[in-house]
């Protein structure tokens, strides 16, 4: 050793490591190498979950690709460059394949979703999706309510997809919308869940059809307490949840859970660990730019639609502060909720469907 170089001896305790972020694995860091949002991964993760944009070059999530022809795109270059063909079922090249062309009717697969618009303002930034299945009674009528979806009033709004957990029927999903937007376009949703129903397709008497309500991540503003609220409004009132949605499914939407467990699903969501999670519950943490809600019943009538929609909404503001005083005294009961969301302006549908469920209100200030 060069004599103008000291020897250290370095406490191995004392160097700091970096972990991997990815899915919190626990192994160290590779060193000058980062995953898509820029935070320090391992080389094992980076392989399986990070993929590189066979457009642009740039490195993108695994589960936020898309497949446009044979190649694997990033979002933008597939918002920008691409189109789906309902008939091809695929994802083609506008700029090479400009005259495809397709009558573009029929039902996407489950898998599948199609680039997302974003409409409505909101003051937090988030907004809410909603998949709403349906059973055909008559046999011969998706096609038609296909066409009622991707060419009516709507259009643009929602597209329709197979589901295997339905006998014979579609879902109907939204693309992603402001409570606002979706209270603006109240009576074109009801002309259209009207005319589904006189073409024979029926939700809620079904013994398989439900809704399910999505709310952006961004809600709740990467608050474990925020999350954690939210999840308990549904775990610890169970019994009055199920009432106002309208049935209880442990197969589909468990909503009865351990002492304990709504922090561990906090926790893991939060280490990244969406697959550690089960889907089928009352509040579904498995998706990574979403919570998803699916204790609900499902229905074509427009006013449940709009108080499930509106539920969702108000019990995200109605925990984003609460302070655990306010909890101790017993905020979280959903009575109380109850008597909070009368009080605001913005919720008719899910007041007057309290009402009608027979929920009482408690006032707790």
């Amino acid at each position: 050793m060069p004599e103008h170089v000291p020897f250290v001896d370095v406490d191995e305790d004392e160097v700091e490591v970096t972990l991997c972020t990815a899915r919190w694995c626990g192994e160290e860091a590779t060193e000058g190498l980062e995953s898509p949002d820029g935070e320090p991964i391992c080389q094992g993760c980076y392989d399986r979950e990070v993929y590189v944009c066979e457009r642009c070059g740039e490195a993108m999530w695994a589960d936020e690709s898309y497949t446009v022809g044979c190649d694997t795109w990033c979002t933008r270059c597939a918002d920008y460059h691409s189109a789906y063909c309902y008939e091809c079922d695929e994802r083609y090249d506008t700029d090479y394949d400009y005259d495809h062309e397709h009558d573009q009717q029929g039902l996407l697969d489950y898998n599948d979703t199609p680039l997302l618009h974003f409409r409505g303002e909101d003051p937090h930034g988030y907004y809410l999706g909603l998949e709403l299945e349906m059973e055909d009674t008559t046999g011969h009528s998706i096609s038609s309510a296909v066409d009622q979806v991707n060419d009516g009033a709507l259009a643009g709004h929602f597209y329709c997809k197979s589901d295997g957990s339905l006998y014979d029927g579609m879902e109907m999903v939204s693309h992603p919308m402001s409570l606002s937007y979706w209270q603006g376009m109240e009576s074109k949703v009801s002309n259209l869940t009207a005319a589904l129903r006189s073409l024979g397709m029926r939700s809620w008497n079904t013994e398989t059809a439900g809704i399910h309500v999505h709310v952006s991540a961004e809600a709740f503003g990467g608050s474990d307490k925020h999350l954690w609220l939210f999840q308990q409004m549904f775990y610890r009132n169970a019994d009055a949840v199920s009432k106002y949605a309208g049935r209880e499914s442990d197969q589909w939407a468990r909503i009865r859970v351990a002492t304990g467990d709504v922090t561990y699903y906090t926790k893991t969501r939060k280490a990244g660990g969406y697959y550690d999670l089960r889907r089928y519950m009352a509040v579904n943490l498995t998706n990574r730019n979403t919570v998803e809600i699916r204790v609900f019943r499902g229905s074509l009538n427009p006013n449940r639609v709009y108080a499930n929609l509106e539920l969702v909404h108000a019990l995200v503001e109605y925990t984003r502060n609460l302070s655990f005083g306010q909890v101790k005294a017993g905020a979280l009961n959903f009575e109380v909720f109850g008597y909070w969301l009368r009080q605001q302006d913005k919720y008719p549908h899910a007041a007057a469907h309290m009402t009608a469920r027979g929920i009482a209100t408690t006032r707790n200030d």
